[in-house]
């Protein structure tokens, strides 16, 4: 039951009251009500008046302890008086079962639901049922209670529990999604022990559980969903996979989920981006930037060294190399590698455990032909660009021309950036005579870069 906006029914306040304080007797004394019977007769005779005749309602006894006892059919008042909302689509059921998790709320939501069985399965103006209220409110109790009744509907009644707990609201996201957004461990314990397979619930699209467990920080839950159920999806929005959120939060659990599946690290976001490209586009790194006449030169010292560079700790980039050495040469979308997301960044540190895991990828071009000198010269990554022209087995790609014709240094008087083409300027191994496809070289090219 959805509800249509040029269909509601505001809910009645006494009602609304009654289910927001779990008073089970007044809500028990209210479907019964006279007065109530009245409105239904009264909607009777209007679809009467129109030749419409209406539908036999068939509404359960209320026992008097509040239970629902044997189905009789009637035209009561308390189907037409559960009609109502309230402005967010939510039933009397939505409202007892995010209200509370109690004797008084759990009798309440007895009585709503022997009156109305149809309301278990109602979805608001989101598309939630009664089941994501409750997990959301971490009202463990009530989140059994409505499974249990939902499956006390004799044959079919375990189908009925698993397409409840399988439903989707409009962001895709079923009860144990909101179980894990409040951080309860009972109550993703009560839907997935109702349910083993929930965890694949979305699968190939979507956030799945496990993903929103890693990207919130819910270790625990994590753990849990992959011990209860070990093929549980791993899906992600936009085309990201749960290793994809995991490089962005902590090391533990990046090595949790290659150890759960190694496969992840393969594959591609809606951008072409593998879970390298996020490390690598987004690892913290410290750096001081400082031009090579600054620095004392001593032999035997480090690049990093002689550059004033703290790097930063880069067990997230070896994990995924050690895990899957061909994705440092997976370019995205756009044809950029990892080492060009690197230079990018500015993660010198980064570009060195590639160039020294793999030497070959420092050659690697993107769609614009493009090196990892030529990205670091374009977003005036100094430290990158020095490091190159120090670095001997480099010395092969500081004069490589992108589609444009365009060397590093070319793009280096382009930016305009004095450090760089400095560096670039004075190394030997540049040729300062190649002239780029509009047959400027970097003389002409300076000169036509001033200003008017």
């Amino acid at each position: 039951m959805e509800v249509e906006d040029n269909e509601t029914t505001h809910m009645n306040p006494e009602l609304l009251m009654a289910a927001c304080h779990g008073y089970h007797e007044r809500l028990t004394r209210l479907l019964n009500s006279r007065e109530d019977q009245d409105a239904a007769a009264m909607v009777d005779r209007r679809l009467n008046s129109v030749g419409v005749e209406p539908p036999p309602i068939v509404v359960d006894i209320i026992d008097h302890r509040g239970r629902p006892a044997t189905p009789a059919p009637s035209s009561s008042s308390s189907s037409f008086l559960l009609q109502g909302v309230t402005s967010d689509g939510d039933s009397a059921l939505h409202v007892v079962a995010a209200a509370g998790d109690g004797s008084v709320h759990l009798r309440s939501a007895e009585v709503i639901y022997g009156n109305a069985r149809r309301l278990v399965e109602a979805r608001n103006k989101g598309g939630n049922t009664p089941l994501h209220r409750a997990a959301r409110a971490g009202n463990v109790e009530m989140l059994a209670l409505l499974i249990r009744l939902a499956g006390e509907e004799g044959e079919g009644g375990e189908d009925r529990v698993r397409a409840l707990l399988r439903t989707q609201n409009e962001a895709g996201e079923t009860a144990l999604h909101e179980a894990i957004r409040a951080d309860d461990l009972r109550a993703v314990g009560v839907l997935m022990t109702a349910d083993p397979g929930l965890a694949r619930v979305p699968d190939g699209g979507g956030a799945s559980p496990l993903y929103l467990a890693v990207a919130l920080r819910r270790y625990v839950i994590a753990r849990d969903l992959h011990a209860r159920d070990n093929r549980l999806s791993y899906s992600g929005p936009a085309g990201q996979n749960g290793l994809h959120a995991a490089v962005l939060q902590s090391k533990e659990m990046t090595e949790l989920l290659l150890e759960w599946n190694k496969e992840l690290t393969k594959q591609q976001d809606e951008h072409g981006s593998t879970p390298l490209h996020f490390v690598l586009s987004l690892e913290n790194e410290t750096q001081v930037m400082l031009p090579l006449y600054a620095v004392p030169v001593k032999k035997g010292k480090a690049i990093a060294t002689l550059l004033n560079i703290t790097e930063a700790k880069l067990e997230l980039t070896r994990q995924l190399l050690k895990a899957d050495a061909y994705s440092a040469f997976q370019p995205n979308r756009k044809g950029s590698f990892p080492i060009h997301i690197a230079a990018s960044a500015g993660k010198l540190s980064a570009i060195i455990v590639l160039v020294t895991m793999f030497p070959g990828c420092a050659g690697l071009r993107d769609s614009d032909g493009r090196t990892f000198v030529h990205i670091a010269a374009k977003k005036k990554r100094y430290s990158i660009v020095a490091y190159a022209c120090q670095t001997p087995s480099l010395a092969t790609i500081l004069n490589k021309q992108d589609n444009e014709g365009n060397t590093a240094l070319h793009l280096a008087v382009e930016v305009g950036d004095w450090w760089i083409f400095a560096c670039l300027f004075v190394n030997k191994q540049v040729d300062l005579n190649l002239p780029n496809k509009n047959r400027y070289t970097l003389l002409e090219l300076s000169i036509n870069t001033i200003p008017t």
